[in-house]
């Protein structure tokens, strides 16, 4: 919560590329480091592809937690098995 005062993750987000597939949904593949967080997470460094939707209401992701940033250790789908994934709705207004 923004009003939160002991966040439970804080860091930094490094976009290093984008695409657009042909169904309109948005791709990112990022390099994030943590800089303050709950349970011992402080220092983690993930990288992370996301797939926004086309309407931009479904945000899903999958991550790879690594000791040093190498491109080619970026997770190469959404796979809903995989350990690590996560989906977001965006709540309507």
């Amino acid at each position: 919560m923004t009003s939160d005062t002991d966040p439970y993750d804080e860091g930094t987000m490094r976009i290093d590329k984008k695409w657009t597939e042909g169904d309109g949904n948005i791709w990112y593949e990022t390099f994030d480091v943590i800089t303050v967080g709950g349970l011992d997470r402080k220092g983690f460094k993930l990288e992370v592809l996301y797939k926004i939707s086309q309407s931009g209401a479904v945000n899903e992701r999958v991550r790879t937690l690594v000791g040093a940033f190498d491109p080619k250790l970026y997770p190469t789908e959404i796979d809903l098995k995989d350990d690590t994934y996560q989906i977001f709705y965006r709540a309507r207004q």
